[in-house]
């Protein structure tokens, strides 16, 4: 860009600027009442010093107020100054407003791109376990109970490989609002890496969740919406925190409840505690024999 085409583009901000209302709103724009006080001492203290000599004057009125009205009409001219101080300040304001505006607006869609998946336009993993500390840490005062579900589409790499990454991205992108709709306003759901969907349920115990589990995997048997002409079915995974947990071991007993759901023919829930009761049960068993 010419430096011509520069000077086009700033004479045609400051031109809007003087036509925007917001110039001339003191009450909106603060750089109005700026710019007549940066102007205003010295046009005050002449205006202060005829009046004085006004008062001194015999055939003058007497009092400040009658003093200031019995100057000269060329007098009042030096309030002038201020007044366009105050009016290209009000631009200078507008101009200013106008650009953090745009700079807020810039912060607001960065800080949106890095807790939000831009896929999905859900949380990502980062926000999601930013969250987890603060609800761990809620989960510790109040003393309740609080489940992960782990949540994979099944065969979603064939699915990729037969009708396109084009058709992946929008099962991603359906199953994520489907998730949103069946969650409470409060749960913390998130998309973890590729096909895999993560659900933090505050107050929610494990054999709850693992319902809330049972009605996802439901509904995604009964179809996502009329655009996705696939049956898309789930392998879910839950795991209850215990006092302890860090959220790595969290996720790791979610992922392994998963694990053993794929491993088991896909499209179930199942959850960690039933995993430990079996592994429970096979070492009884080996202790008899």
């Amino acid at each position: 860009m010419t430096m011509q085409d520069n000077l086009r583009k700033y004479t045609k901000k400051i031109l809007a600027a003087a036509l925007c209302a917001q110039s001339y709103n003191p009450l909106k724009n603060y750089f109005i009442p700026l710019g007549i006080a940066v102007a205003l001492p010295i046009p005050l203290a002449l205006v202060l010093f005829h009046s004085t000599h006004l008062v001194v004057d015999s055939a003058a009125p007497s009092g400040t107020l009658s003093s200031l009205l019995a100057m000269q009409p060329e007098y009042w001219l030096l309030l002038i100054p201020p007044l366009i101080s105050g009016w290209l300040f009000g631009i200078i304001g507008t101009l200013y407003q106008e650009k953090s505006r745009k700079v807020l607006e810039k912060v607001e869609i960065l800080n949106r791109k890095a807790i939000l998946d831009p896929l999905t336009g859900i949380s990502n993993r980062r926000y999601f376990l930013e969250n987890f500390s603060e609800e761990l840490a809620r989960n510790r005062r109040k003393r309740t109970p609080l489940s992960l579900v782990f949540i994979d589409l099944d065969h979603f790499k064939s699915i990729n490989d037969r009708f396109g990454h084009q058709v992946g991205a929008e099962i991603l992108s359906v199953a994520a609002e489907h998730l949103v709709q069946n969650c409470r306003p409060y749960d913390n759901l998130a998309r973890w890496e590729g096909e895999e969907f993560i659900i933090l349920l505050p107050d929610t115990d494990e054999k709850k969740a693992l319902g809330f589990a049972e009605r996802i995997r439901n509904s995604f048997l009964e179809g996502l919406n009329t655009s996705i002409p696939l049956r898309v079915t789930t392998s879910i995974g839950v795991a209850q925190y215990s006092p302890g947990d860090s959220v790595e071991q969290l996720v790791k007993k979610a992922d392994k409840a998963l694990y053993h759901a794929k491993a088991v023919g896909r499209n179930t829930a199942i959850a960690w505690s039933s995993l430990q009761i079996n592994v429970e049960s096979e070492d009884s068993r080996t202790t008899v024999a």
